[in-house]
């Protein structure tokens, strides 16, 4: 039974996907603000790269704010998957390697959310040539369904050897 709803929802979002690539048009001219930046960045900055010379220039604080997210995910991960064994000594739970699970509801919500959080990030990331962004936003969207399934499930070790070494079919997906 399993099986069908699979293809099933596999076909309808292939419909979903085919609909929005056949209706996709490219455009001919630039919309207005992009021409204004594409004649000011040049005479205002001497920037050759646009894209360089907004970033640097327009949108320095926001990627500094993209940096400071980028610092929080990585000490986030960091504090995850540390070590167990880096605990204080006089720590009580230090003795007991025991690990609290989480309820059903939480692991169950966890497996529902996470190939739809893993669909959206990819469509960030591949739409990210049509906006702001798309590689760090889908790559922060996507480290953050990680850490709700590692949230979901303490108990399970993570492999740090090859990615595709080893299915997700261990993590009830």
């Amino acid at each position: 039974m399993r099986r069908p709803l699979i293809i099933l929802a596999v076909m309808l979002f292939a419909v979903l996907f085919a609909g929005i690539a056949i209706d996709y048009t490219e455009r001919q001219s630039l919309p207005p603000l992009a021409a204004n930046y594409v004649k000011r960045v040049p005479q205002e900055l001497g920037a050759p790269n646009i894209i360089t010379g907004i970033l640097l220039t327009y949108r320095g604080f926001d990627t500094l704010g993209e940096v400071a997210v980028l610092f929080m995910v990585a000490a986030g991960v960091g504090l995850v998957l540390g070590e167990r064994s880096a605990r204080r000594p006089d720590d009580v739970t230090a003795d007991s390697e025991e690990i609290m699970p989480s309820t059903e509801l939480v692991q169950n919500g966890a497996a529902v959310l996470f190939p739809l959080i893993a669909i959206f990030a990819a469509y960030i990331i591949m739409n990210g040539h049509l906006s702001a962004g798309g590689g760090f936003q889908g790559g922060a969207i996507i480290a953050s369904g990680v850490m709700l399934l590692l949230l979901a499930k303490p108990e399970y070790e993570v492999d740090h050897g090859f990615p595709g070494r080893r299915p997700l079919s261990h993590l009830g997906l």
